[in-house]
């Protein structure tokens, strides 16, 4: 299980390696607008990771874990034109919205949540965690793309699509 502290040390140290910018501290306020439009509260784990980070970029792909002010801007698009509805909402994406990594909120459970990807939306998603801290920590140490000793967040999806099969 990956701790808090831990993933905020990891992205620190991942500064000068991924060239991390974070985004503009909105973030308190846009937490309580996120789960007004959402119409409840956000699982811990994102509220917590959130208060304490306000997402941030990278030159790696140009990934970015998104702000709260940017999810809140995503959960104003019409229905009719986004994905977007009060169950999901991007919370990642690289290449500025070339391919999203969205967060889909349990309906029995508002502690529950997981991160799919739909490859650019050719796809079914594919389920990749749980946990929003595993998913920037595997970012964080394996990137975008997979290398020779990197899985990489399309070689993750990939192969868990195959297990899912």
């Amino acid at each position: 299980m990956f701790s808090l502290p831990a993933l905020l040390q990891q992205i620190q140290d991942a500064r000068k390696r991924l060239d991390v910018e974070f985004h503009l501290n909105e973030t308190q306020s846009c937490i309580a607008e996120v789960e007004a439009r959402l119409n409840r509260r956000l699982p811990e784990e994102i509220r917590a990771f959130y208060a304490q980070c306000p997402g941030f970029w990278t030159n790696d792909g140009l990934f970015r874990v998104l702000s709260m002010a940017d999810i809140l801007v995503e959960l104003e698009v019409p229905a009719a034109t986004s994905s977007n509805t009060k169950r999901h909402f991007p919370v990642a994406d690289y290449m500025i919205f070339s391919d999203v990594w969205e967060v889909v909120l349990d309906e029995g459970n508002s502690a529950r949540y997981v991160i799919v990807n739909s490859n650019h939306h050719t796809e079914e998603p594919v389920v990749l965690t749980d946990s929003l801290y595993e998913f920037i920590n595997k970012f964080l140490r394996e990137g975008v793309f997979e290398g020779e000793e990197v899985e990489g967040l399309y070689s993750w999806r990939k192969r868990l699509k195959k297990l899912s099969q």
